[in-house]
């Protein structure tokens, strides 16, 4: 009975495990609980490397040539990047799923961005070139009431890569960034809307690329990364501080790190979470809190997945969403599709589900206005990137119905709120739920690229609900909340948050209107150009200045009682002076300026020399007429350095780095007045490889190849590995033959450097065998083998041994040397592994002597004389016997012979000579000696120890 209950309850329990086990990951996967992934309608008309969250609810994206170089099929050539090429820039509407394609002077791939405290956008920095990549120095303003760009002064230097952070005085630092010659920028620069960049100060260290900066609640900004050692930067006094030094111990590439909640109950207290990173990639993550008395980093919980390349995006509740990334850096197959949710307030994980696409390399993330998070982007690969786009609502937008269904949760809402707020004063927001709201706090826009965002950041704030609003206390201070526009949201008691509201905080939300007094000078030319100085009162951070209608540039509010500005071009006349602060109130000065008759345009005719490399660096003179002291010069729209007017007439200058092709040189003299003078100056781009045959060769070099690609000059040299090539011959300018050199084993790259110095590099372009140790007895290349002397003459052989990895003391011989030859060469030669020795190996040959048997005077005369055989030898035996006495013959006929017995020693005479005797004498023919003549193969041989080799060599003697 026992074992029939057991077999039955066994039964039962493994269908309930059957049924309830599927279900367990459904159950752990409902929306209410890890929140939903989903993919949107529309996709990336661009490569989306680096987004902005504007305050119009839309994105701008800015891509540039998009990692897709000129010198690969399918991508841009140059600018204008636009949607002709798939490039450029464009503006997302998340809401409608619209895009607009932008169009862009330069390429800003990789550049670095942030929103300026009146909205506007701020770019920097991008690509003048790929492969060495070098940092252009370009800046443009973006304003999301036109979709424009507008460009403003450059930079010192290029930047590739720069970090760009938001200064609580409305100010932007940015560092780092290749420069355009493909160094570090280790300069710090600020920039300060209305008056441009201020001059570099060295920051005296190498950071990384796209350093990681938050600001903090004292106005400093923290280094967390990417490298073990975070510092602190004090832009009062440009001066660093070491802080402490991560637990990891090693550089967290492409992990992110994310400023956590300032609120009133923690009394703004700075901590930051740094996560994942390196490669492979760790799960690790580290905090640290800058308030503390000795701040150091400790260890928070790990991840899920390891993640390189992730991101970090935090919500309005103040929990970070960790999302993206791989194991091994750009390979999907490791894809980290799982995402995280860390909660600050109990230091842990929980699961937020998983997204669709792995999302790899120039992956972009943001928190829109809807609470849920933006997802785009992915490019492990030139050419090619992920359209597709995925949304992440988190859990806190899900909740259940009575019948325990998954349904959307009601949200709080925002009927109004004061467009403009001021720091430390209160504002009122309308709300329905009023009585349910437990939190009110800002998020500033992000600005996401290459896994960190360097805008984000939630500040909370203290509130009282009334019937209906809430009146409530805005940050107090710029350093915690830096001017700018912000997402309000409100959050209920159940952890739901609104929509949002955007916000401006600026300190003008009750500030009287500006006055004007007075403007220094008050006149100028009708070219513009001017320098002035506004007085009055009440002026604020971002206020605008016209004179006459035109918009003057280069506005610096110095203080609330002075500007400073650039006067534009206007017509002669007295002119209105205008000043129109953020929040829209204005004053005038009525005819407080006056544009006067200028001088004369400047007049651009030659430029010397008229071509140079794109990297820049050349000095050309500028000649034509009407040149001003203060004059500034443009090539392509860059600004050339070391401007010198020589006189009224010729300029001198240096030309900056730009991409390759023909441009337009433009002086522009201090009354603002120019000249161009059109595609007056061409750069001459940088030589790019792209194959050579063969590929592979021994180490000992002396393999012929050709080289493929573009722009090669007259006069480049090649090199493999780092050693020059020889018998290098330009061709053409897509082609160059050399001989190898020697070189170690291996994979070398090969670079053909031009006369200019620019350079082309095929990375891994030419791989060298390892050939086998040996005493490397041969005939060197060019040099014959073979020789044809005539008998009596000498032959000479050059031969060579070692270079073959092996080295020692080699005894040397030949063999095969003819008859009546000699053979001559070292007995013995020292040789080493890299460099061949050469020897002379000598054949002497004998002349030929020849000598002969005089043969009778008769002999002329004579029939040729049979060879000699048995045969005669027979018959003159028997002419003997007819002849001698006492051979028997018949008796009547012995007188008769015997008359002739006389004839017998003639006749024997005569047959041996006409017959050859039967004898050495009657063949005698004429005896050789010295070489005889023939076809030989002479062998060179050599030993060292138990190594030995051979060499054969052709001797021809005729």
């Amino acid at each position: 009975m026992s074992r029939g209950v057991s077999a039955c309850l066994g039964r039962v329990l493994l269908v309930l495990f059957l049924v309830f086990v599927p279900l367990i990951p459904q159950a752990m996967a409902q929306a209410d609980v890890q929140g939903q992934w989903s993919t949107l309608n529309y996709s990336m008309t661009i490569n989306p490397i680096h987004v902005v969250l504007m305050h119009n609810g839309k994105i701008l994206v800015t891509t540039g040539s998009g990692n897709c170089p000129p010198s690969q099929s399918g991508c841009p050539s140059g600018p204008p990047y636009n949607g002709s090429n798939h490039s450029g820039a464009v503006v997302v509407d998340p809401v409608a799923k619209s895009i607009t394609q932008l169009s862009v002077s330069w390429d800003m791939f990789c550049n670095g961005m942030t929103v300026l405290a009146d909205g506007k956008v701020l770019v920097t920095g991008g690509t003048i070139a790929y492969d060495p990549f070098l940092g252009i120095q370009n800046t443009n303003l973006f304003d999301p009431a036109t979709n424009t760009f507008t460009t403003v002064q450059s930079m010192a230097h290029g930047r590739w890569y720069p970090s760009v952070n938001l200064l609580s005085d409305g100010r932007v630092m940015t560092f780092s960034g290749f420069d355009e010659h493909g160094g570090t920028n280790t300069g710090v620069e600020f920039y300060t809307e209305g008056s441009g960049w201020s001059s570099p100060v060295s920051a005296g260290w190498t950071p990384p690329l796209y350093p990681r900066f938050h600001l903090l609640p004292n106005g400093k900004l923290f280094y967390s990364g990417s490298t073990p050692v975070s510092m602190i930067f004090d832009p009062s006094s440009k001066s660093w501080t070491n802080v402490a030094s991560t637990n990891l111990g090693s550089t967290r590439t492409y992990g992110t790190s994310v400023l956590l909640p300032l609120t009133p109950a923690n009394n703004y207290d700075p901590k930051v979470v740094i996560m994942g990173g390196g490669n492979p990639a760790t799960s690790t993550t580290e905090l640290i809190d800058l308030g503390a008395s000795s701040p150091a980093w400790s260890w928070g919980p790990d991840m899920s997945q390891p993640r390189i390349e992730m991101d970090g995006v935090i919500l309005p509740t103040g929990k970070v969403l960790a999302l993206g990334g791989s194991a091994n850096d750009e390979d999907a197959t490791t894809a980290s599709l799982n995402a995280d949710l860390y909660d600050p307030a109990s230091n842990s994980f929980s699961s937020a589900g998983a997204n669709a696409f792995a999302r790899l390399y120039h992956t972009v993330s943001l928190l829109l206005p809807d609470a849920t998070v933006w997802l785009a982007g992915s490019n492990p690969a030139r050419g090619n990137y992920q359209a597709h786009v995925e949304s992440y609502q988190p859990a806190y937008l899900f909740t259940r119905d009575g019948n325990n269904n998954i349904v959307a949760a009601p949200r709080p809402t925002i009927a109004s709120a004061s467009s403009n707020i001021a720091w430390g004063g209160q504002f009122s927001v309308s709300t329905p739920d009023a009585a349910n709201i437990s939190q009110a706090v800002l998020v500033r826009p992000g600005s996401s690229t290459h896994a960190f965002d360097f805008d984000q950041r939630l500040v909370g704030m203290s509130f009282t609900a009334g019937s209906g609003s809430l009146t409530v206390t805005a940050p107090p201070n710029s350093k915690i909340a830096p001017p700018g526009y912000y997402m309000l949201f409100l959050i209920n008691n159940k952890g739901v948050p609104s929509v949002a509201a955007f916000v401006l905080l600026n300190g003008s939300s009750s500030a009287p209107a500006p006055t004007v007094t007075s403007t220094s000078p008050n006149t100028g030319t009708t070219n513009g150009g001017t320098g002035v100085t506004i007085t009055g009162t009440g002026f604020r951070s971002g206020a605008t200045v016209s004179l006459g209608g035109s918009a003057a540039t280069s506005v610096n509010v110095v203080s609330s009682t002075s500007i400073t500005a650039t006067t534009a071009a206007h017509a002669a006349g007295a002119s209105n002076v205008l000043v129109t602060n953020s929040d829209g109130q204005s004053g005038t000065l009525p005819n407080g300026y006056s544009y006067i008759v200028s001088n004369p345009a400047p007049k651009v005719t030659a430029i010397t020399p008229n071509s140079g490399p794109a990297t820049g660096g050349t000095t050309v003179t500028i000649t034509g007429t009407g040149f001003l002291t203060g004059a500034a010069v443009t090539l392509g729209g860059t600004a050339a350095s070391g401007v010198n007017v020589v006189s009224s007439t010729s300029i001198t200058a240096t030309a900056a780095a730009h991409a390759a092709g023909a441009v337009s040189v433009v002086v522009t003299n201090s009354d603002n007045q120019s000249s161009t003078l059109a595609n007056a100056y061409t750069y001459v781009p940088a030589p790019a490889v792209t194959s050579m045959a063969p590929s592979t060769g021994p180490a000992n070099g002396s393999t012929g190849a050709t080289i493929t690609g573009t722009n090669f000059l007259s006069g480049a040299t090649v090199s493999f590995g780092g050693t020059a090539a020889t018998g290098v011959t330009v061709a053409s300018s897509a082609s160059i033959t050399v001989t190898a050199p020697a070189h170690a084993a291996g994979t070398v790259d090969v670079v053909v450097t031009n006369p200019d110095g620019q350079s082309g590099k095929l990375a891994g372009g030419y791989t060298y065998s390892a050939a086998e140790a040996n005493l490397g007895l041969i005939v060197p290349y060019g040099d014959p083998d073979s020789a044809t002397i005539a008998a009596g003459q000498t032959a000479s052989y050059t031969l060579s041994i070692g270079g073959q990895g092996m080295s020692g003391t080699a005894s040397l011989s030949c063999t095969g040397a003819p008859p009546s030859a000699t053979c001559s060469l070292p007995a013995s030669l020292t040789f080493n592994a890299t460099t061949p020795t050469t020897f002379t190996i000598k054949v002497a040959t004998t002349a030929r002597l020849t000598a002969a048997l005089p043969p009778p005077v008769f002999a002329s005369a004579l029939p040729k004389p049979a060879p000699s055989s048995p045969a005669s030898w027979l018959w003159t035996m028997a002419l003997g016997m007819l002849f001698v006495p006492g051979t028997r013959v018949p008796k009547g006929s012995v007188r008769r012979w015997r008359r002739y017995l006389w004839l017998a020693p003639l006749m024997l005479l005569f047959f041996t000579v006409s017959c050859g005797g039967g004898g050495s004498m009657g063949n005698q023919q004429a005896q050789s000696n010295g070489t005889p003549s023939g076809t030989y193969n002479v062998v060179a041989h050599a030993s060292s120890g138990s190594n030995t080799g051979i060499t054969s060599l052709t001797l021809t003697v005729q």
